[in-house]
C-alpha cells in the first residue's frame, strides 16, 4: 500500500488531486474553477510539475462547488506541501476506517490483523492512493459513518457532510443506510453542514451571473466527458469502459444514445430498490445486508471508476458473519464476486491480449465487462439469497417469528401441564 502514495509523490502521478487542488485555488481567488486555463495558471503559481499541468487538458474539473471549501483548507499551501498533507490525510482516514470496520466482527486480535493485511492488498485503495483521488477519503468516511457507535452521532453527521461534499455518488451509500436505519440525528446534522458548505461554495461566485457562468463551464466539462473517446464514453469500442463499474458499461453494448443508456440502468436500479424494500419489510432488517445491497446498488446506478471499489471493504463484517453462521454458499457467492474486484483484471487482460478492450462477442463481455457484472450479482445476492437467520442487527440476537414447530411445542407443553394438574387434583381427592 505504501507504493501508492510513494509513487504519487515521487512520480507526480497525483492527476485527480491536482485538478481538485487547482479548482479549489481558483475558487478561493474568485475565478472560474472549471476553466482549464485557470487550472493551469494556478498549478503554475503553486510550482506543480509540468506533467500535472499538461494533464488538465484531458482531465477537466467535474467536482461540485461543495468540494471547493473543503479542499481550500489545504489548497492555500504550495503544491509540494499540499500533496504530502493530502496523502497523510487519506492514509490516516483509511487506517481509521479499517480499525472501526474490524471492531464490528467477532474475531480474535490475530485474525483481525490478518483481515486488515488482506485489505491492504485490495487494489482499488492502492489505485486511489496512486492518483491521490478523493475516493480514498470518501470511502473511508462512509465506513466511519456506518460503523461508528451511536453515541458519536455528531461526528457521523459531520463526516456525512464531508463525504457528500467530496463525492456524492460514494456518500450516497451512507445516506441510504442512515435513512433506512432511521438514524435521524446524524442525518439532520449532515444535511445542515452539507447545506452550509454548498452555500459557501455558491456565495464565493460573487454574483448570480458569475455563478451561472461557472455552472455553464461545469456542464461543458460534463458534455466533453460523454463525447466519443471521452472518459465518460462507455461504448463497446471505448478503452475508458475498462475499469468502470457502473451498469452503463453493459447497456452501452446495446444502445448508443447516452441518455437511453442511463434510462435503462436507472429503471433497472429502481426495480431492484423497490424489490429490496418490499423484501426488507417482509423479513426483519439486517444492517450487513443493507450495506451489501446499497454498496452494489449505488455502484451499479451511477458512474464509478475502479478505485471507487474501495467502498466494498465495508462488506467485511457481512462476509465474516455469514461464514460464522455456516451460510457457506452465500459467503462464497459474495466473496467470489468480490474477488473480481481485488485486481484491475479487465485492464490486465486487455494488456495480456494486446487489446484496447473492444467488445464484439459474448467472450469479450466476460473478459472486459466482468467487474460490472460482478457488482450487479452482489446486489442480487443481497436481494434474493440472503439467509433468513441473518435478519437481525449485527451483534444482536436474531429475532424470529414463531413458526409451526414452535407452536406445536408450546401446545404440547400446555397439554402436559394440564395432565399434571388433573393428576394432582385426583390424588388429593383420593
Amino acid at each position: 500500500m505504501e507504493r501508492g502514495p510513494y509513487r504519487a509523490l515521487r512520480e507526480s502521478r497525483a492527476y485527480d488531486f491536482s485538478t481538485l487542488y487547482a479548482a479549489a485555488r481558483c475558487w478561493t481567488a474568485g475565478e472560474d474553477p472549471y476553466l482549464v486555463t485557470n487550472l493551469k495558471e494556478q498549478l503554475t503559481q503553486a510550482r506543480a510539475p509540468d506533467s500535472l499541468i499538461r494533464q488538465q487538458d484531458v482531465n477537466p474539473c467535474l467536482y461540485f462547488l461543495s468540494a471547493m471549501p473543503l479542499v481550500a483548507s489545504i489548497a492555500w499551501l504550495r503544491w509540494s506541501v499540499a500533496t504530502v498533507v493530502w496523502c497523510v490525510l487519506s492514509l490516516a482516514f483509511f487506517a481509521a476506517s479499517l480499525l472501526v470496520t474490524f471492531r464490528q466482527v467477532r474475531l480474535s486480535v490475530h485474525s483481525r490483523w490478518i483481515c486488515c493485511s488482506l485489505s491492504l492488498l485490495f487494489c482499488p485503495a492502492y489505485a486511489g492512493m496512486l492518483y491521490e483521488n478523493p475516493s480514498v477519503l470518501a470511502c473511508s468516511l462512509v465506513a466511519l459513518i456506518v460503523f461508528l457507535p451511536h453515541a458519536w452521532y455528531r461526528t457521523r453527521g459531520i463526516l456525512l457532510a464531508l463525504a457528500l461534499g467530496l463525492k456524492p455518488q460514494i456518500g450516497m451509500v451512507a445516506l441510504c443506510a442512515l435513512v433506512l436505519w432511521r438514524l435521524w440525528a446524524p442525518l439532520l446534522i449532515g444535511f445542515v453542514f452539507s447545506a452550509l458548505v454548498t452555500l459557501a461554495g455558491i456565495v464565493r461566485a460573487g454574483s448570480f451571473a458569475q455563478f451561472t457562468a461557472w455552472s455553464h463551464s461545469q456542464q461543458a466539462n460534463f458534455a466533453l466527458l460523454t463525447l466519443p473517446g471521452g472518459k465518460g464514453d462507455l461504448g463497446p469500442d471505448s478503452p475508458w469502459a475498462l475499469g468502470s463499474l457502473n451498469a452503463q458499461t453493459i447497456s452501452a453494448l446495446f444502445v448508443r444514445n447516452v441518455h437511453i443508456q442511463d434510462v435503462i440502468v436507472w429503471t433497472f436500479a429502481a426495480a431492484l430498490l423497490a424489490l429490496y424494500l418490499v423484501s426488507r419489510r417482509v423479513r426483519l432488517g439486517c444492517r450487513n445486508r443493507d450495506l451489501v445491497f446499497f454498496t452494489a446498488w449505488t455502484t451499479t446506478a451511477v458512474y464509478h471508476r475502479y478505485y471507487d471499489a474501495q467502498l466494498f471493504l465495508v462488506l467485511w463484517p457481512a462476509l465474516i458473519e455469514l461464514w460464522q453462521g455456516l451460510h457457506r454458499k452465500v459467503t462464497m457467492a459474495l466473496g467470489g464476486c468480490l474477488c473480481f474486484l481485488v485486481l484491475p483484471s479487465e485492464n490486465l487482460i486487455a494488456r495480456l491480449l494486446h487489446s484496447e478492450g473492444a467488445v464484439h462477442s459474448g467472450l469479450d463481455v466476460l473478459l472486459f465487462r466482468h467487474q460490472s457484472i460482478a457488482v450487479i450479482l452482489m446486489a442480487l445476492v443481497a436481494l434474493c439469497y440472503w439467509p433468513a437467520e441473518n435478519n437481525g442487527s449485527p451483534g444482536s440476537p436474531t429475532k424470529q417469528k414463531p413458526g409451526r414447530r414452535t407452536c406445536r411445542a408450546s401446545a404440547f407443553h400446555l397439554i402436559q401441564l394440564r395432565r399434571g394438574l388433573l393428576r394432582g387434583f385426583a390424588a388429593q381427592a383420593g
